[in-house]
């Protein structure tokens, strides 16, 4: 144990943060205390990412915090980010379930992107449309259901971001078209 302790001493933070292929929750609670990361932080080099380091993480302040190295998210992880403050970029992330996008929901920073996500159940689209922040960008996708369509019309938010969503079916476009925030953006 002194032995990881030491090391844990030695950890310097890379010049360039996106490198950053694995963290522990005592080093991500450095790099987020660490001044130079105030305005964001970027560890896209990061694939996986555990509960406890994700709750280091969500004490970020600044504008925005980029996992995009991410392609998988628990129902923990998600629950442990959402306390986050900054915008959250899980551009990485190809699928979500309902349960990690119910964790999301309660997450209280103003921009949410899932950009990488190229398909949604209506579950998840479900859960996403109780997130109540600015924007939500969820431009991969290339289809989308009705159902979810509904759903996300219910988004509360100022922004919806659809702009892989290259041609919709009439009821599909009429179902999404009921949003009524400030901007939806599709195609």
């Amino acid at each position: 144990a002194v032995g990881a302790k030491a090391a844990e001493t030695e950890w310097q933070i890379p010049e360039d943060t996106s490198t950053i292929e694995s963290l522990t929750p005592e080093q991500a609670r450095k790099l987020v205390a660490t001044t130079d990361v105030k305005l964001s932080l970027s560890i896209n080099g990061l694939t996986t990412l555990d509960t406890e380091t994700a709750k280091a993480l969500a004490e970020l302040q600044g504008d925005s915090l980029y996992l995009e190295g991410l392609t998988t998210l628990s129902p923990a992880t998600a629950k442990a980010l959402a306390s986050l403050k900054p915008s959250l970029s899980l551009n990485g992330l190809t699928t979500l379930t309902p349960e990690a996008a119910t964790a999301l929901a309660k997450y209280g920073g103003p921009c949410l992107l899932l950009d990488g996500i190229t398909t949604l159940s209506d579950e998840t689209a479900k859960a996403l449309a109780d997130y109540e922040c600015k924007i939500l960008s969820i431009c991969g996708l290339t289809t989308l259901s009705e159902v979810a369509a509904t759903a996300l019309a219910k988004y509360q938010g100022e922004w919806l971001l659809l702009n892989g969503l290259a041609t919709l079916a009439p009821n599909v476009a009429k179902a999404i078209a009921e949003f009524s925030g400030r901007t939806l953006s599709i195609g």
